[in-house]
């Protein structure tokens, strides 16, 4: 990757423990709920149509459900439009 060649592990190192350390410092004073909310607000999958499939790393995995996300929740499930229950587990394949 052009460009890449002036990065040390060093640098990448110092640069996800600061990112770490704030985010700690985040929740020690806020709690979760601004972590949390920043993560839903910069979804990529909110809106969107979604197909999700079992999770699985042998035989073929079997669809599980399709339909718009409409949210995404506190226990990083999803819903999504028309269902009844939140899908709490799966493969996200985006669909548009």
């Amino acid at each position: 990757m052009p460009g890449s060649e002036n990065v040390s592990l060093g640098r990448v190192l110092q640069a996800v423990l600061e990112a770490l350390a704030q985010l700690i410092r985040i929740f020690e004073n806020n709690g979760g709920d601004q972590i949390f909310q920043e993560y839903a607000a910069s979804s990529l999958v909110i809106g969107r149509l979604v197909r999700i499939v079992s999770d699985t790393e042998t035989g073929v995995a079997a669809e599980i459900c399709r339909g718009k996300v409409l949210a995404v929740n506190r226990d990083l499930s999803l819903q999504l439009e028309g269902m009844d229950s939140t899908v709490p587990s799966g493969r996200l394949h985006l669909l548009n």
